[in-house]
């Protein structure tokens, strides 16, 4: 998963290998920082009202619960954890349009 940042010409990265998420400079290639999140690190959305960066971890196969972690993408760092949330995943999240509520599809969720 990736998000483009057009103000700072920077990638936002989700690496699941790594769970971690990384910043990207697009000019020279190459990651300037990267945040370690819990395992099973996956999909992502981006808030383009207050650039926030939501991307789930720590749910996996089966799991009954995941997590989202905040990225602020101005600062890029880790601002918190939203935890507990049903079924191993967030697939398909969405931010409305006025960047008020993050619409997900639960994935695994019985």
């Amino acid at each position: 998963m990736m998000v483009y940042l057009p103000d700072s010409n920077q990638l936002v990265v989700t690496d699941g290998d790594d769970n971690a998420v990384e910043l990207v400079d697009c000019k020279q290639y190459k990651i300037n920082k990267t945040i370690k999140l819990k395992p099973d690190v996956d999909h992502g959305v981006l808030n383009p009202i207050d650039k926030y960066y939501y991307v789930e971890s720590g749910g996996g196969s089966n799991a009954p619960t995941h997590a989202l972690s905040i990225i602020d993408t101005t600062s890029f760092k880790h601002i918190g954890d939203v935890e507990g949330l049903p079924g191993s995943s967030s697939e398909g999240m969405a931010i409305d349009r006025g960047g008020q509520q993050i619409v997900r599809e639960p994935h695994g969720h019985r």
